[in-house]
């Protein structure tokens, strides 16, 4: 099975793939992520194909993957159209994304102004903000059929502590629809018919 991670981080996933013996991609945007995990990679002689690509520009691969992940990315990406319809293109048909968005964020609560140029950004780099079940079936096109579509559960003790004060301050402060039904992250699975 081929798989292909879209926005690589610190590789952690990138590992878990290979070491069940999947053929693993990691694509990422960052020359310096693509540059250093290829070393340590080498290094711990894992097989990994790294690949620099802007997810929002065509892919020189195509039909090449059985499962694309997409975990925290799509919401830093401009042009998010362009990034699903290159998506779909290295999904094989019958092909699965997994993807995790920011649920309900007020990005206007995140914007900072650069105090010497005055461009106004978010502060995490983020232009999408997803509110409710339809924007993310509206994103994906109709080529999409949803498997799954959950919140991200906070995990482990610390982890809980830190959900609990985002309910409290975070939440009020950025995010839509104060504290009931608190979820900072959607996760949805969903399968491609080309």
């Amino acid at each position: 099975m081929c798989v292909c991670e879209i926005g690589i981080g610190d590789g952690h996933l990138l590992r878990l793939l290979a070491n069940a013996n999947l053929i693993v991609t990691g694509i990422d945007v960052s020359s310096y992520l693509i540059r250093q995990l290829g070393l340590i990679f080498a290094d711990e002689k894992i097989n990994i194909n790294l690949l620099e690509q802007d997810i929002s520009e065509p892919i020189s691969v195509e039909n090449a993957f059985d499962v694309v992940f997409c975990l925290d990315v799509l919401e830093h990406v401009d042009e998010i159209k362009e990034a699903i319809l290159n998506i779909k293109n290295i999904l094989k048909n019958q092909g699965i994304l997994v993807a995790t968005l920011p649920w309900k964020e007020n990005l206007d609560k995140g914007m900072v102004i650069c105090p010497k140029c005055n461009y106004e950004f978010h502060r995490v780099g983020h232009f999408h903000s997803f509110q409710c079940y339809d924007d993310i079936i509206r994103m994906l096109g109709d080529n999409y059929h949803i498997l799954d579509f959950n919140y991200v559960k906070p995990m482990g003790y610390k982890n809980k502590i830190i959900d609990l004060l985002k309910r409290v301050v975070f939440r009020r402060k950025f995010y839509k629809g104060g504290v009931p039904n608190f979820h900072t992250t959607s996760l949805f699975v969903v399968q491609l018919n080309k």
